[in-house]
């Protein structure tokens, strides 16, 4: 990949993104879809690799859309709450949201900045994380 092409690599990437969160399914589940690694979606994501023209059809084929819309650059709106037929209660219901806002709160109780706030909820990340 040429330095000179690495903003675009990153704008399509970002495309990816946008078409994956629209599509509801995480990084593994459209590796499976595409039959190629997760780590290659995430480098794919962050505009680290080029790629193959096939990929792209593929992609496209998944994603419902044009191969030209995975090349346009043009700012999409977010992917949940700029659609005005998305209602956050398609997101999270009031009950998870509460019970998310309980978690959070009893993970930063005590925090005196957000540096050490931000500490707590890494430390807590590492201790979730499965080998």
């Amino acid at each position: 990949m040429k330095k000179q092409y690495r903003d675009q690599y990153r704008k399509f990437g970002q495309n990816v993104v946008y078409y994956r969160k629209v599509l509801r399914v995480t990084q593994l589940q459209l590796a499976e879809m595409l039959d190629i690694e997760r780590s290659h979606i995430s480098a794919i994501e962050l505009g680290n690799v080029g790629v193959s023209m096939d990929l792209i059809f593929k992609m496209c084929e998944v994603f419902g859309i044009k191969p030209g819309e995975l090349f346009d650059f043009a700012p999409k709106p977010d992917v949940f709450f700029d659609r005005p037929e998305t209602k956050r209660g398609d997101i999270v219901t009031d009950t998870q949201l509460g019970t998310i806002i309980e978690m959070v709160s009893m993970i930063l109780d005590g925090c005196k900045d957000l540096d050490e706030a931000k500490s707590k909820v890494q430390r807590l990340a590492k201790g979730l994380k499965t080998p």
